[in-house]
């Protein structure tokens, strides 16, 4: 549907951008695929390790915040967490995250935790993505984790501003070099 109204070669680059997140979703499925109901973190499917992930808009006037922080910490079944729409009093909330999620970074409205190793690689300078390099602990397979926010298309510059993200996003995964990547956010497309 959104691929329908955006035209030229804008199109293309995010026809790429879906491309991407369907191989990333292939490699949900396949590689690393949250854990549903098992301890095992090694996938049946495969000799893989699992990476299991939490991806949340938290919305800016969200106030029961602080629920979904003790249901995270009371289960623990998450390597990474990534939220959007993260204000200052949201950050103060999530503060109790970081004993048990030793990385964390942030960049405008978005916050990442992760139980992971993960390294900052890059930031957005107009929109809200993030790209930071992460490991796996016991194969040690490296991936790229992409996390991003697009802004709403509510108006024709919000949806200019949300398709030259969503351009940037496909680029960045595009030129990647690793095999593994992943897209998570709230991307603002139907």
């Amino acid at each position: 549907m959104v691929i329908g109204c955006v035209c030229g070669q804008r199109r293309m680059a995010l026809l790429c951008l879906l491309l991407c997140v369907m191989q990333s979703y292939r490699l949900y499925d396949h590689i690393i695929n949250p854990i549903r109901g098992t301890n095992s973190k090694i996938c049946h499917y495969c000799d893989y390790e699992q990476v299991s992930l939490f991806q949340y808009n938290l919305l800016f006037d969200n106030p029961h915040v602080g629920h979904m922080v003790h249901w995270l910490l009371d289960n623990l079944e998450h390597d990474i967490l990534v939220f959007q729409e993260v204000t200052g009093e949201h950050a103060q909330t999530l503060q109790p995250l970081h004993f048990a999620y030793p990385y964390h970074y942030q960049h405008q409205d978005i916050t990442v935790y992760s139980r992971l190793p993960l390294q900052r690689i890059n930031a957005s300078a107009h929109g809200a993505l993030l790209e930071l390099i992460g490991q796996t602990r016991r194969d040690q397979t490296a991936f790229h984790l992409f996390a991003m926010h697009s802004q709403a298309p509510i108006s024709h510059d919000a949806w200019v501003e949300r398709n030259q993200l969503l351009l940037e996003a496909a680029r960045h995964v595009a030129a990647a070099p690793l095999a593994y990547k992943i897209l998570l956010g709230d991307l603002n497309v139907p």
